[in-house]
């Protein structure tokens, strides 16, 4: 799901709702999305009722019409954000004109993906987002620095040169810069993870700075931090699979959930520790569950709204 994040202004934000919500087929959980955002402050109301009113205005229409004939734009996802951009031209213009230029995002957005979904986002400057199962990013462009704030999840970033703009991620304690290259990120519990496939990543974490090059990973929680893959192959995770070399249960609980409708736990922590290994295939969870009850003597149990793992 691609939506705008947290606006700087709620105008922006009432902007965008009045162009989601005027497009012909809106799915429930948009909706919902929606109705929580009415609800979080009093004048949310009254802002979307103004722009409501300059999104049936007969100008506006006539610029949608002409919108939605042209093909999709890379900086416009669907029509949704283009009418966005247009209801936000004519709301919110003059709180805009106001703010020093320095200060105005040139790009702000958010990423989200549900369990079991994958989302392949293009930015503005070329750069290309691929984003695993349970996955959430936070986006801004701004002059000087292309910032993504990484909350959760594991993603596969293809990032356009641009030496004037560096890409930073910062993921927890740990910050990737990077200029161009191509490389994938993983958020664990334990710190990020980092796998560079293609250019040139500088990772700073506690105060230490690691340079990656092709074929080098970094894992924050690993000991040693730094190790060597194969860097000629896709990351699993895009094709649905994970390559578990002598690593904790956890850790493969943590990508079967980035999968799985149903949100599998460890009962106990002591599981958690087993060590397995093994390609697996997530996309199908319950392949996967069956493998750990055979191989490594697990207890899966189900109930109303959990799996839960023990020995």
């Amino acid at each position: 799901m691609i939506h705008v994040a947290d606006s700087e202004t709620p105008e922006m934000q009432a902007a965008y709702w009045v162009a989601v919500m005027s497009e012909p087929d809106v799915p429930p959980h948009i909706e919902r999305q929606f109705e929580l955002w009415m609800s979080a402050a009093p004048e949310h109301a009254g802002l979307y009722a103004d722009c409501l009113a300059a999104y049936d205005a007969p100008a506006l229409g006539k610029a949608l019409t002409q919108v939605r004939a042209q093909p999709w734009r890379p900086w416009l996802p669907y029509p949704a954000a283009a009418a966005a951009v247009l209801v936000a031209g004519l709301i919110g213009w003059g709180v805009w004109s106001l703010r020093p230029i320095s200060t105005q995002p040139a790009h702000l957005m958010a990423l989200t993906t549900g369990p079991g979904e994958h989302l392949s986002a293009p930015l503005p400057d070329g750069t290309r987002i691929e984003l695993s199962g349970g996955t959430a990013l936070k986006i801004r462009y701004g002059a000087k620095r292309r910032v993504v704030e990484m909350l959760r999840g594991e993603a596969y970033f293809d990032v356009a040169h641009d030496a004037a703009r560096p890409f930073v991620i910062a993921a927890h304690q740990t910050e990737i810069e990077v200029v161009g290259t191509a490389f994938n990120t993983d958020l664990l519990p334990d710190g990020a993870e980092v796998s560079v496939y293609r250019g040139h990543v500088r990772v700073r974490d506690e105060g230490r700075t690691h340079d990656l090059h092709a074929g080098d990973r970094y894992n924050a929680a690993g000991t040693p931090p730094l190790s060597h893959f194969d860097a000629s192959a896709e990351p699993d995770w895009r094709s649905g699979w994970f390559e578990a070399d002598a690593v904790p249960l956890s850790r493969l609980v943590e990508e079967i959930n980035r999968f799985s409708k149903v949100p599998v736990r460890l009962r106990h922590a002591a599981t958690g520790r087993v060590i397995v290994s093994g390609r697996y295939h997530l996309s199908d969870p319950d392949l996967v569950l069956k493998a750990l009850e055979n191989g490594y003597d697990i207890r899966v149990t189900r109930t109303g709204d959990a799996i839960l793992l023990d020995r």
